[in-house]
């Protein structure tokens, strides 16, 4: 290939990588086919970045297939294996998962993000025990990662140990204040301990972040049903139908009523 078409692959590949910072996909696909196009190259930069693209429009098939062709090309690449292992447990091949968080491990013992889907996935698959010990090993290579910790806290949740499963959740908030999910699963936990104010005051930070957060509407309702303030718990309810008039979590407790 000459210099003139080896200058506009790379110019239609830095297109491609902005439009995909710029959350513009289907875009960025485009731009990464036609720099292949130009001279069917074996790029493995493209190729996965092509893989990453397809998962964020849920094409996980024509994901795995993109990272498998750069896994020809670099086979000891770990985040290829790492996103390939994110895919299919997106598609619930749990087992496939595990096999590729620990290829991404093999070539990178220090990679904390192989190391936080892992336990992810071992949690899904109610691993417990495996699915803390992978969390710690994130978490001991970067305690900051707020993923981990709501991850982690999630886990003490399933296990009914509330109280880690919070301290967990504070720390991934301490990283994080306008981190959303880690003030939800925390306000859930609350409840559970009958702590309903602070439950309340959780959830309302969630509100505050996102006023359009469906879920987070219908656990309100919940909490204010234990407090016996049923008014206001059916006004959380019926905010939570405006976002979604189907939503049957919601349609179901106000049958209550």
């Amino acid at each position: 290939m000459g210099f003139i078409n080896k200058y506009k692959q790379k110019q239609l590949i830095k297109k491609g990588n902005r439009f995909y910072m710029d959350g513009k996909y289907e875009a960025a696909l485009k731009f990464y086919n036609k720099a292949q196009d130009l001279d069917q190259m074996d790029n493995f930069s493209v190729w996965y970045n092509k893989g990453l693209a397809f998962c964020r429009i849920k094409k996980y098939l024509d994901a795995l297939e993109c990272y498998d062709n750069a896994i020809k090309l670099d086979s000891k690449d770990p985040k290829v294996w790492n996103s390939k292992g994110a895919t299919y447990e997106k598609l619930g091949q749990y087992d496939k998962a595990i096999k590729c968080f620990d290829k991404a491990i093999e070539f990178d013992s220090n990679f904390d993000s192989a190391w936080n889907f892992k336990g992810y996935t071992l949690q899904k698959l109610g691993k417990y025990d495996r699915a803390l010990e992978s969390y710690d090993n994130a978490l001991e290579l970067n305690p900051n990662h707020e993923y981990t910790w709501n991850n982690k806290g999630n886990l003490y949740k399933n296990l009914d140990n509330y109280d880690k499963a919070i301290d967990c959740y504070n720390k991934a908030i301490e990283l994080n204040p306008n981190s959303t999910d880690p003030l939800f699963n925390k306000s859930i936990a609350l409840e559970l301990l009958d702590r309903y104010e602070e439950a309340i005051e959780s959830i309302n930070r969630v509100l505050d972040i996102n006023s359009n957060y469906l879920e987070a509407w219908y656990v309100k309702g919940l909490i204010l049903m234990c407090q016996e303030k049923y008014q206001k718990a059916l006004e959380s309810f019926n905010k939570a139908l405006e976002l979604d008039p189907e939503f049957e979590p919601a349609l179901k407790v106000k049958k209550r009523f």
